[in-house]
């Protein structure tokens, strides 16, 4: 095959796309990776071998690195996402039933932002959530699982609409 034609086969909008949501699930891995981490490992084995003051000592060093990662994960995630939006529904994708699915996700994806801050942070008005930090990080690996359904989900209303906009374009 000539290189040339397969250049000229390349749309951008699809290259621009995919470089999107490349940075979009990059960041979702790097946020939610941490927090099964956490979860999983950092917490138990920090309850096994630590003091109490200890604990508390580890926690707000490793919160200070963390949080950097949160907030960088949460705008990357949040900016990705509206172009994502964005770039779904200049194919035509119709409201019903994409709208109310999209919806679960994004307000699951607003408490698993609100949760991490809050984790990562050092304001005492969360202080109450940190001490539950093993339930609230469990909070937010359901709310990872189901975002990836619905995402999946989505992924196939799109995929349908687009089968049935090229065979309705073909005369079909």
């Amino acid at each position: 095959m000539n290189p040339t034609s397969l250049l000229e086969q390349i749309d951008l909008r699809d290259v621009f796309g995919a470089a999107v949501r490349w940075i979009h699930l990059l960041s979702v891995i790097a946020a939610i990776g941490g927090v099964i981490f956490a979860r999983v490992a950092l917490l138990p084995a920090m309850s096994e071998v630590l003091p109490d003051d200890q604990r508390d000592r580890l926690r707000a060093s490793v919160a200070k690195r963390w949080k950097m990662v949160v907030h960088v994960s949460v705008t990357l995630i949040l900016v990705t996402g509206g172009i994502n939006f964005y770039l779904t529904f200049g194919d035509g994708v119709k409201p019903i039933p994409y709208h109310p699915i999209f919806g679960l996700k994004l307000i699951s994806a607003f408490v698993i932002f609100f949760l991490a801050i809050a984790l990562s942070g050092s304001s005492p008005g969360f202080a109450g959530l940190r001490s539950n930090a093993k339930t609230w990080l469990g909070v937010i690996i359901t709310l990872a699982v189901l975002i990836v359904f619905l995402s999946g989900v989505l992924r196939l209303i799109h995929q349908a609409t687009m089968v049935g906009v090229a065979t309705a374009a073909a005369g079909g």
